[in-house]
């Protein structure tokens, strides 16, 4: 349900602003009204989450007798531009309210043919989809997965930490590609370590969204195919996702320090500042 809300919502020309049922009803209902939401798509039994909202409700569940009664025809008439907005995700913020961050589908499509040309995305044909909805790399999993014309495989919340099962549904589904954050695929190579087996069925191993140290990154290696690329993601909400990545070609990393964040995507520029926000020299960082 939520990939078929999110492509009607933009294929009808709207931004989404995703919602987690699991936070505060207060948090929820500060974006609601922060965004002017004008249409809430949930389940019923969610409905209540949300008590303070007055606007209009559809149901998937519910109300999907009746939405199935709709033309399955794009629409006709749809004016979206690339200056449209695509999302609307919010943060912690700094001061600890949480602030909306708008991106357009412009950003979004310069981060997939980054993507695109970098991960070599046209020889991938199935995603693991992990990230939480109310996260921005939840728009990077689905938009690299059908827009390359691959499957895209929604794994359910609680087997992130139960490997073994995470792992079954990883081979069930002949899964090539997937984007993890480093508690996730550590607890994963604990448990390939003691079951003795591997990730050689991998393409395409990502780990970003938290600090990973040399010593996880080398560990990871020695449990993926020749292959198999792993690879190191950056990026911010604000800058739309990921801006660059790093991929260990030869050498192993110094154990004890944090995997560097390589190079930018293409039609994408890293500016690195010193304490007083001036650049500073080549080398000297």
């Amino acid at each position: 349900d939520i990939a078929i809300a999110v492509l009607g919502v933009l294929k009808a020309g709207g931004a989404y602003v995703p919602l987690d049922p699991d936070q505060p009803a207060q948090r929820l209902t500060y974006m609601v009204q922060d965004a002017d939401c004008q249409v809430l798509l949930t389940h019923k039994h969610l409905v209540d989450a949300l008590p303070a909202y007055k606007g209009q409700v559809v149901c998937l569940d519910a109300d999907w007798a009746l939405i199935s009664q709709e033309s399955e025809l794009n629409l006709p008439s749809n004016t979206v531009t690339a200056e449209n907005l695509a999302y609307l995700i919010y943060t912690s913020g700094s001061t600890g309210q949480a602030k909306g961050v708008m991106v357009k589908h412009s950003s979004l499509v310069n981060a997939y043919l980054g993507w695109e040309q970098a991960y070599q995305l046209r020889s991938l044909t199935c995603h693991l989809q992990m990230a939480n909805f109310s996260f921005d790399v939840f728009a990077g999993d689905l938009i690299r997965a059908l827009c390359s014309g691959a499957k895209l495989v929604i794994c359910p919340r609680d087997l992130l930490l139960e490997s073994e099962k995470l792992y079954a549904l990883m081979r069930q589904q002949k899964v090539d590609s997937a984007e993890f954050v480093p508690v996730v695929l550590n607890n994963l190579i604990q448990y390939l370590e003691k079951s003795q087996q591997s990730l050689d069925f991998m393409q395409l191993l990502i780990c970003g969204s938290d600090s990973w140290y040399g010593a996880e990154y080398n560990k990871t290696q020695s449990f993926i195919g020749k292959k198999t690329r792993l690879i190191n993601s950056f990026g911010l909400t604000e800058t739309t996702i990921d801006s660059s990545y790093y991929e260990s070609y030869s050498k192993e990393l110094t154990t004890e320090h944090l995997v560097p964040i390589g190079r930018p995507f293409i039609n994408t520029q890293i500016y690195i500042l010193d304490s007083y926000l001036q650049p500073v020299p080549i080398g000297v960082c």
